[in-house]
């Protein structure tokens, strides 16, 4: 994450967030904070990105840019420390196989997923099975957390096993 000043600048963002929009975990208001930066989301367009919670396989948010040529969908997955000491802490690489799972879920658009997808991230996955239909969509998946990068190792790992999907790339965010 860097020194105390970077820690204590993002973590008064995420306090700040979490206060003003009710949020109940800090890691929802750190994925409102970075919808906020990349996108300049309305807090309902937020709220409705925001997947974390039970069921969400992995991905904390999804933000759809149907309106591109060609479209984008974004998946995120963000992991919010609560202390400063924490925060050299490695990216967890077990959520890249959560991840990775959803994204195989997703492409082969396998039956049982609505089970295992909480209800705001199943509709996400039901607008990009639309989308997939009728356009050849780009996808970035956001790595994102108030904590040390992912090992170079679990990133290649990652980007391997999503390169024969060839619309895929990966964005690491902190």
């Amino acid at each position: 994450m860097g020194t105390l000043i970077d820690w204590s600048t993002v973590n008064r963002q995420i306090e700040t967030y979490k206060q003003a929009y009710d949020w109940d975990t800090r890691s929802k208001a750190l994925a409102h904070v970075l919808l906020d930066r990349l996108f300049r989301a309305e807090p309902d367009e937020v709220e409705d990105a925001i997947t974390d919670g039970g069921q969400d396989r992995g991905v904390d948010a999804v933000v759809i840019q149907d309106g591109l040529k060609p479209p984008l969908v974004h998946l995120f997955q963000v992991k919010c420390v609560d202390k400063y000491e924490k925060s050299k802490n490695r990216f967890p690489s077990n959520e890249i196989d959560k991840l990775l799972s959803f994204v195989a879920d997703l492409l082969e658009k396998r039956p049982g997923l609505k089970n295992t997808c909480n209800p705001v991230l199943w509709q996400h996955v039901q607008e990009i099975w639309e989308l997939l239909e009728s356009s050849n969509p780009q996808f970035v998946v956001h790595l994102a957390g108030n904590q040390d990068r992912i090992a170079s190792a679990d990133l290649e790992r990652a980007e391997e096993a999503l390169r024969p999907h060839r619309a895929f790339s990966i964005s690491s965010l902190w």
